[in-house]
């Protein structure tokens, strides 16, 4: 019986050693610093604005880990505001982060369904403000409230609203992570720039839509071709190494020419576009060295440079 109850205790202890308690850290961002509510900031256009309200859906989550492993986490929706940004999603049988992918939506496949079916606490319950448009038009994928200058006088002083639903604006995201481990849990922090989902509008004199098409569709769209979800310069494995070096780019043609100067503890170098797709990656020399890349299409590509670790000891964005 001693025999038995040693066994299930070595079990019981192996298998919880392979849990690990996972979060996704969405902050909010306006040209790089956190979203305060009911504040001034600016458009991409220069703009004043003042946010009321910045919420949106996340669901249809996979992590992908430890040589290419799919959780599907699938059958889960999150609501993620500038109030609660951090979604639990629980202890999982993971190891090694190395990607993500999510949809930024509620899926088809209970967009429409009897709202009053689920307890207040789930994110398909009823919000305030209203996240949901009636059962044949579903949820509101993208709800921001604020206000915008009207005539340039520094004051945010005019009402617009950007209500964003419909199954065909529905998003999907893939990007690689350098999650941020813990002594008891693992954070995968992914900045939600607002500034860039809010790309093409003033928001002095944008309006009020409530829809699925024309402005709202384009909000959407923005997930798609602007840096709307990005990685933080400081995602690292533990704390990011301190350093005084340089880290430049040059541009010519098709190609960017990557300087660093004076970093030390470089390890690798790792280039990644906009959905985080890697684009090159390799060994660097320790305190100064360059790296030349061919990049053939226009966007926006971040550049790490890294430890033996994979700690991210310095990075630059290039939009070219």
């Amino acid at each position: 019986m001693k025999n038995l109850l040693l066994l299930a205790s070595l079990l019981f202890a192996l298998f919880s050693k392979a849990q690990t308690d996972v979060n996704l850290y969405f902050p909010p961002k306006v040209d790089g610093n956190d979203l305060i509510l009911n504040t001034n900031v600016q458009s991409l256009s220069g703009a004043e604005m003042s946010i009321d309200f910045f919420n949106y859906y996340i669901s249809n989550v996979h992590i992908i880990h430890d040589g290419g492993q799919d959780l599907d986490l699938s059958d889960t929706v999150f609501i993620v505001t500038v109030a609660d940004p951090i979604l639990e999603l629980g202890m999982l049988d993971v190891t090694n982060i190395e990607s993500i992918d999510f949809g930024v939506g509620v899926p088809q496949s209970v967009n429409h369904e009897d709202i009053s079916q689920y307890d207040e606490s789930n994110p398909l319950s009823w919000q305030d403000p209203s996240m949901h448009w009636g059962w044949s038009s579903g949820y509101k994928f993208l709800l921001v409230n604020g206000y915008g200058d009207s005539n340039n006088d520094g004051t945010a002083d005019e009402l617009f609203q950007i209500h964003s639903l419909g199954d065909a604006n529905y998003k999907n995201v893939s990007m690689t992570v350098i999650p941020t481990v813990g002594p008891t849990q693992t954070t995968i922090v992914i900045n939600c720039n607002l500034d860039e989902w809010l790309h093409g509008f003033n928001p002095g004199n944008v309006g009020i839509h409530h829809g699925t098409t024309g402005v709202n569709a384009s909000a959407m769209n923005n997930v798609d071709n602007r840096p709307v979800f990005t990685l933080p310069g400081n995602a690292s494995l533990d704390k990011p190494l301190e350093t005084d070096g340089t880290i430049t780019y040059s541009i010519n043609n098709e190609f960017v020419t990557f300087n660093w100067n004076d970093i030390q503890n470089v390890a690798q170098f790792r280039l990644i576009d906009l959905s985080g797709k890697v684009i090159n990656e390799g060994q660097a020399t320790e305190f100064s060295g360059s790296y030349n890349a061919e990049i053939q299409r226009s966007g926006s590509y971040f550049f790490y440079l890294m430890d033996s670790n994979g700690s991210i000891i310095k990075q630059i964005q290039v939009i070219r």
